[in-house]
């Protein structure tokens, strides 16, 4: 095994030819729904009270569930769509999936240069 010892601002750094045991990043993807604003209540309000729900007399029951589910999810895709993120085991346990998204919020504004408004992410 060889050692080297690289200037830098710190007082010592060891290097070592050999790899040593680094445990694995392990991630996984998580999908949560966004926080509701109150544009998207009011917007899915506002559809939801056009829309009709009625079922035919002769449709059997499962059928007539099968039916309002389908239209509820695809109402619930349509005004709250959900996010997939990723989260790493490497993270505090505090960095939840909500948590990790408004820091991707305020990092995008920040580098877009809209400082004030990255300040106001909660």
């Amino acid at each position: 095994m060889v050692k080297s010892i690289v200037k830098s601002e710190y007082n010592t750094v060891v290097a070592y030819t050999q790899h040593g045991s680094v445990s694995p990043v392990n991630s996984s993807t998580r999908t949560f729904y966004r926080r509701v604003t109150p544009g998207q209540h009011d917007a899915f309000l506002q559809y939801v009270k056009d829309v009709d729900f009625t079922c035919s007399p002769t449709d059997s029951v499962q059928d007539a569930f099968d039916n309002l589910y389908a239209v509820s999810l695809g109402l619930l895709d349509q005004f709250y769509p959900e996010r997939s993120i990723t989260v790493r085991s490497r993270d505090p346990p505090y960095i939840t999936p909500y948590i990790r998204s408004l820091l991707r919020k305020k990092n995008r504004l920040m580098r877009a240069g809209r400082v004030e408004k990255a300040g106001l992410v909660p």
